[in-house]
């Protein structure tokens, strides 16, 4: 069981699919936005958010930043949609970088990587990219483009890590997470019946469709008594 400091869809949807076991408190810490070097940018992002929620938790915390890189400039979320339309001509026809910055915390230890890979556009129209602005989904990505979206069109191949791209490299999340923290990810508790094992249900995929205030009432009818997961919980119940 861990906390994702995140408040991206995208990252959760990846946990979602590996069946890891956590919840999401989004982190009150402050980004930058500018730096001289991507690779520092992101992993000072991912530390910061991580640390934040640490904070107050004694479980482990994963913390992200993703941006794109070319030519020494540094891609986020677009502004409007006039940004996201110079972002994407710029990537046009060229070979980009996306990095995502990963962080673990737990129990005051901090264990943080970078993953780089390349991205390589085919050339686009300007009504292409026109017609993809319109449709929104690139006004919050990094790089104004979803490669699990619309924009894989876009895309004649990858070197490195897909899920890195999308905003999380599962391979290296995990990696970093048993090699260095000794973190589980996911709950042993699969070989019991269904009926015996609400709270693997409720941290997994369940979690995502539940709100605050819903996952305080089954955590606390289900007997969970960890006062960190209960405090996630209370906070966001207190919020709504």
């Amino acid at each position: 069981m861990f906390i994702l400091a995140s408040a991206s869809p995208r990252r959760r949807d990846l946990l979602v699919q590996i069946g890891a076991s956590f919840c999401v408190e989004v982190s009150e810490a402050e980004e930058l936005f500018a730096a001289e070097d991507a690779g520092g940018l992101v992993l000072a992002n991912a530390l910061a958010k991580a640390r934040a929620v640490a904070a107050h938790t004694g479980l482990p915390v994963l913390g992200a930043d993703t941006v794109v890189a070319l030519d020494g400039r540094i891609f986020g979320k677009p502004a409007d949609e006039r940004e996201a339309c110079s972002m994407l001509a710029a990537l046009s026809g060229r070979a980009h970088e996306v990095l995502t910055g990963v962080a673990w915390v737990k129990e005051g230890r901090e264990f943080s990587t970078v993953a780089r890979t390349q991205v390589f556009f085919a050339p686009l129209t300007e009504e292409a990219i026109a017609r993809y602005v319109k449709t929104g989904e690139p006004l919050d990505k990094a790089g104004a483009y979803a490669v699990q979206g619309r924009a894989a069109v876009f895309v004649e191949r990858i070197e490195g890590s897909f899920s890195n791209v999308v905003g999380l490299p599962l391979h290296d999340t995990a990696e970093l997470a048993g090699k260095r923290g000794s973190i589980s990810m996911t709950l042993l508790v699969r070989d019991l019946p269904a009926e015996e094992r609400p709270r693997e249900r409720l941290l997994t995929a369940g979690a995502a469709s539940l709100s605050n205030t819903e996952l305080l009432a089954v955590l606390l009818r289900t007997g969970v008594k960890d006062d960190s997961v209960l405090h996630v919980a209370e906070k966001g119940a207190r919020a709504l």
